[in-house]
């Protein structure tokens, strides 16, 4: 149809028309293109989000393994009343990292 309109130079659509046809076409078109990019941003940016909130999980996770590894040591180190109260420790600052996540 563009094609169409860019053949015709007499009557209505003289070349001043199919040249302000054409520029609209171009501009739609790269609102178009620009709308996309503007997408494929946003889906990495929330990909990189993504990634880091993963990140520091996997991070928490670690020190928390760690922490029950060390409440382990102590139980098998020590008598059970220091192992339970070193465990609830560990839990209570597990569960506050996990709040403040």
């Amino acid at each position: 149809m563009l094609l169409l309109w860019v053949g015709q130079t007499d009557g209505p659509w003289d070349g001043q028309m199919v040249r302000w046809t054409v520029w609209r076409w171009a501009q739609a078109l790269a609102a178009v293109a620009m709308a996309e990019e503007l997408r494929v941003r946003a889906v990495a940016a929330r990909t990189r989000v993504a990634v880091v909130r993963a990140m520091v999980a996997a991070a928490m996770e670690a020190v928390a393994r760690a922490m029950v590894a060390a409440v382990m040591a102590v139980a098998v180190m020590a008598n059970a009343e220091v192992a339970i109260a070193a465990l609830l420790a560990a839990h209570m600052v597990a569960q506050t990292e996990l709040v403040v996540r």
